[in-house]
């Protein structure tokens, strides 16, 4: 037990490092809220949300903000949050990596 939580923490550890600053995931039932608040995930409520303005627009407007839709019931599901930080200074050579780096395109 305990591997979705250590593969999280190495993803999240994965991202900071390229300055990915807000989480976000969809919880689909009871348990996996439990899990993603255990890890510091919470509701993105009442129009408040750590993402930019810019990152709100849904993609029926022309954003990138994809809906998720529970496939069994239809409904669609809350989004919940998470800011993160580096847990440690970006390297040189990590620096260069993430510079290179093209921005792929949304569709």
């Amino acid at each position: 037990r305990g591997y979705g939580r250590r593969l999280y923490y190495e993803v999240e550890e994965q991202l900071a490092r390229y300055r990915v600053e807000v989480l976000v995931t969809y919880p689909v039932d009871a348990s996996a809220m439990q899990f993603w608040r255990a890890l510091g995930f919470l509701p993105a409520k009442h129009g408040i949300s750590l993402l930019p303005p810019e990152e709100l627009i849904p993609c029926s407007q022309g954003g990138r903000l994809l809906p998720f839709i529970n496939a069994g019931s239809g409904i669609k599901l809350e989004r919940w949050e998470k800011a993160i930080k580096p847990r440690y200074p970006l390297q040189e050579e990590d620096e260069e990596e993430y510079e290179e780096e093209e921005e792929v395109p949304m569709e």
